[in-house]
């Protein structure tokens, strides 16, 4: 049964789509029915240690060398979202995905991460690209100052923003606009999709719930939000080794770990094995969604 499947029908009864509340408590409840987010909330230090723990290969593998961020600020900006030395708040920034290519774009930007091991790969490379508009903090969201706003207060792929009072916190970090980076719910490889179902025996988390949700607030609450739907044909090409030693540190974070995971992960892979590599053919599919940042007036 998918997240949408497990809601309650109760929620669409005598309620109007266009009051900021229905979509407030349908977030609620996706975010409830949600096996990933449940996990996120009930075990923060496990995803920690695995974000400390794949640092070094997170921005290969889910930063695809750089091509995600890039495509991204490119996008950014066509929609006149950036201009050279804007603020830029990168709220989650991990190895530095989106703030080193906005740094390049000639935006300053504060990056911000509670994961430390994530921020020493983002110094590290913007050292190596010579990028000097970068100011790193290392330090939970929750206890950011407020001030000084920035222009642009960005989240990308960041699950603690993912909530209505996740998207009024950024606001509050913002002079200007707000934009999120989100998934659209497709999954472009399949040995993904396999090995979640075969190792956690759950449906494979879609994730398009937030997307819908995040649109619907937005503009029932008055915001007039923008979209931008980005998506690329792409290969995924990496060592045996550092993949599997990726998906046996993620599966561990719900209590899957052992030899018989770590073989169940290898019999995944093997059919995509070149050598030793994995390679699949497949797609990335992305959602850029930005407003203008309320200014204390009515918006609910």
């Amino acid at each position: 049964m998918t997240t949408a499947e497990k809601l309650d029908r109760s929620l669409f009864e005598n309620s109007d789509p266009c009051d900021p509340e229905f979509w407030r408590r349908a977030w609620r409840r996706a975010r409830e029915a949600s096996f990933l987010k449940c996990s996120q909330v009930a075990s923060p230090q496990a995803w920690h240690d695995f974000y400390a723990q794949v640092s070094d290969s997170y921005w290969e593998l889910w930063g695809q060398d750089g091509e995600q961020g890039q495509r991204l600020v490119a996008e950014m900006n066509c929609q006149g979202l950036l201009k050279p030395g804007c603020q830029v708040l990168d709220v989650g920034c991990g190895p530095g995905t989106m703030a080193l290519p906005l740094a390049q774009a000639g935006a300053m930007v504060t990056a911000l991460d509670w994961c430390r091991p994530m921020l020493d790969n983002l110094e590290r490379l913007a050292g190596q690209r010579g990028l000097s508009g970068i100011t790193t903090r290392c330090q939970s969201w929750d206890d950011f100052p407020g001030d000084p706003k920035h222009d642009l207060v960005l989240a990308a792929f960041f699950p603690d923003a993912l909530s209505v009072q996740g998207l009024e916190r950024l606001e509050g970090f913002s002079r200007g606009r707000v934009g999120l980076v989100l998934g659209t719910g497709r999954e472009h490889f399949a040995f993904r999709r396999q090995m979640w179902q075969q190792i956690l025996e759950v449906p494979y988390h879609d994730g398009g719930f937030h997307l819908a949700c995040a649109l619907g607030w937005l503009n029932a609450s008055g915001r007039m939000p923008n979209l931008r739907h980005l998506a690329w044909d792409s290969v995924f090409d990496h060592p045996l080794e550092t993949v599997f030693s990726f998906y046996r540190d993620y599966f561990a974070i719900f209590g899957k770990r052992g030899p018989v995971v770590e073989r169940q992960i290898r019999a995944a892979l093997e059919p995509w094995r070149v050598g030793e590599r994995v390679r699949a053919q497949g797609g990335t599919s992305l959602a850029l969604v930005w407003w203008d940042a309320p200014d204390g007036s009515d918006l609910a």
